[in-house]
Protein backbone atom coordinates (compact mmCIF):
# COMPACT_ATOMS: atom_id res chain seq x y z
CA UNK A 1 0.00 0.00 0.00
CA UNK A 2 3.00 2.57 0.60
CA UNK A 3 4.65 1.51 -2.79
CA UNK A 4 1.42 2.66 -4.07
CA UNK A 5 1.39 5.81 -2.17
CA UNK A 6 5.02 6.78 -2.81
CA UNK A 7 4.35 6.30 -6.66
CA UNK A 8 1.71 8.50 -7.06
CA UNK A 9 3.65 11.00 -4.85
CA UNK A 10 6.39 11.19 -7.16
CA UNK A 11 4.19 11.24 -10.51
CA UNK A 12 2.92 14.56 -8.86
CA UNK A 13 6.45 15.48 -8.33
CA UNK A 14 7.17 14.62 -11.74
CA UNK A 15 4.17 16.73 -13.36
CA UNK A 16 5.07 19.88 -10.93
CA UNK A 17 8.49 19.67 -12.26
CA UNK A 18 7.56 18.90 -15.93
CA UNK A 19 5.37 22.71 -15.57
CA UNK A 20 8.24 24.61 -13.86
CA UNK A 21 10.84 23.74 -16.88
CA UNK A 22 8.19 24.05 -19.39
CA UNK A 23 8.22 20.02 -20.39
CA UNK A 24 5.87 17.72 -21.07
CA UNK A 25 5.31 14.26 -21.28
CA UNK A 26 3.21 12.38 -23.90
CA UNK A 27 -0.30 12.56 -22.53
CA UNK A 28 -1.14 8.93 -23.61
CA UNK A 29 1.09 6.49 -25.37
CA UNK A 30 -1.23 6.65 -28.33
CA UNK A 31 -0.13 10.42 -29.18
CA UNK A 32 3.97 9.39 -29.09
CA UNK A 33 4.93 8.32 -33.08
CA UNK A 34 5.32 4.71 -32.88
CA UNK A 35 9.07 3.64 -33.46
CA UNK A 36 10.02 6.88 -32.32
CA UNK A 37 13.19 7.77 -29.67
CA UNK A 38 11.93 10.41 -26.96
CA UNK A 39 14.47 12.75 -27.79
CA UNK A 40 16.84 14.71 -25.16
CA UNK A 41 16.52 18.44 -24.72
CA UNK A 42 17.49 21.08 -22.89
CA UNK A 43 15.65 24.23 -21.65
CA UNK A 44 17.37 27.28 -20.65
CA UNK A 45 15.47 30.96 -19.81
CA UNK A 46 17.22 33.82 -20.93
CA UNK A 47 16.54 37.28 -20.35
CA UNK A 48 15.75 37.82 -23.85
CA UNK A 49 13.95 34.64 -24.40
CA UNK A 50 14.00 30.93 -24.49
CA UNK A 51 16.74 28.39 -25.81
CA UNK A 52 15.80 24.56 -26.15
CA UNK A 53 18.49 22.45 -27.73
CA UNK A 54 17.64 19.17 -28.51
CA UNK A 55 19.59 16.14 -29.25
CA UNK A 56 18.78 14.43 -32.76
CA UNK A 57 22.08 12.95 -33.91
CA UNK A 58 22.41 11.03 -37.17
CA UNK A 59 19.61 12.56 -38.62
CA UNK A 60 19.71 14.84 -42.23
CA UNK A 61 18.58 18.50 -41.39
CA UNK A 62 15.79 17.85 -44.40
CA UNK A 63 14.30 15.19 -42.38
CA UNK A 64 13.41 17.12 -39.09
CA UNK A 65 10.08 18.81 -38.42
CA UNK A 66 9.78 21.29 -36.36
CA UNK A 67 5.59 23.13 -35.67
CA UNK A 68 3.94 24.13 -33.00
CA UNK A 69 0.39 23.55 -32.01
CA UNK A 70 -1.71 25.18 -29.10
CA UNK A 71 1.72 26.72 -27.54
CA UNK A 72 3.58 23.23 -27.97
CA UNK A 73 6.59 23.02 -29.41
CA UNK A 74 6.25 19.71 -31.64
CA UNK A 75 9.65 18.19 -33.15
CA UNK A 76 9.61 14.84 -35.14
CA UNK A 77 13.09 13.66 -36.97
CA UNK A 78 12.63 10.90 -39.58
CA UNK A 79 15.82 8.60 -39.13
CA UNK A 80 16.46 6.89 -42.79
CA UNK A 81 15.89 3.05 -41.90
CA UNK A 82 19.44 1.56 -42.74
CA UNK A 83 19.11 -2.72 -43.96
CA UNK A 84 22.05 -4.97 -44.91
CA UNK A 85 21.85 -8.18 -45.89
CA UNK A 86 24.52 -10.75 -47.09
CA UNK A 87 23.92 -14.10 -48.48
CA UNK A 88 26.75 -15.61 -48.02
CA UNK A 89 27.23 -15.96 -44.07
CA UNK A 90 23.45 -14.49 -43.67
CA UNK A 91 24.76 -11.35 -41.86
CA UNK A 92 21.63 -8.28 -41.01
CA UNK A 93 22.08 -4.97 -40.39
CA UNK A 94 18.93 -2.83 -39.29
CA UNK A 95 17.83 -0.14 -37.26
CA UNK A 96 15.08 -0.67 -35.36
CA UNK A 97 13.74 2.91 -34.63
CA UNK A 98 12.20 5.88 -37.32
CA UNK A 99 13.42 8.59 -35.92
CA UNK A 100 13.28 11.09 -32.41
CA UNK A 101 10.28 12.85 -31.18
CA UNK A 102 9.93 15.35 -28.53
CA UNK A 103 6.62 17.97 -27.49
CA UNK A 104 7.64 21.04 -25.16
CA UNK A 105 5.21 23.14 -24.21
CA UNK A 106 6.08 26.72 -24.57
CA UNK A 107 5.83 29.25 -21.66
CA UNK A 108 3.07 31.94 -22.31
CA UNK A 109 5.42 34.66 -22.76
CA UNK A 110 7.16 32.82 -25.53
CA UNK A 111 6.60 34.39 -29.01
CA UNK A 112 5.80 31.13 -31.13
CA UNK A 113 5.71 33.17 -33.97
CA UNK A 114 8.91 34.53 -33.62
CA UNK A 115 11.11 31.14 -33.25
CA UNK A 116 14.59 30.50 -34.90
CA UNK A 117 16.07 27.14 -35.62
CA UNK A 118 19.42 25.91 -36.59
CA UNK A 119 20.73 22.49 -36.41
CA UNK A 120 24.50 21.68 -36.50
CA UNK A 121 26.15 18.54 -35.49
CA UNK A 122 23.28 16.36 -34.59
CA UNK A 123 21.71 19.45 -31.83
CA UNK A 124 18.60 20.94 -33.15
CA UNK A 125 19.12 24.77 -31.54
CA UNK A 126 15.48 26.65 -31.12
CA UNK A 127 15.34 30.48 -29.65
CA UNK A 128 12.27 31.84 -28.48
CA UNK A 129 12.02 35.19 -28.00
CA UNK A 130 10.13 36.49 -24.88
CA UNK A 131 7.12 38.90 -25.99
CA UNK A 132 7.83 42.33 -25.42
CA UNK A 133 5.95 44.01 -22.09
CA UNK A 134 4.06 47.08 -22.15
Amino acid sequence: MWEDNLLNEMKKLKARMNRAFGFTDFPKRSLEPENYRHAFADFIEKEEGYIIAVEIPGVNKEDINVDIVNNTLRIKAEKKQEFEKKQEKEYRYSKNYAGFYRAISLPEDAESEKIDVEYKNGVLKILAPKKKRG
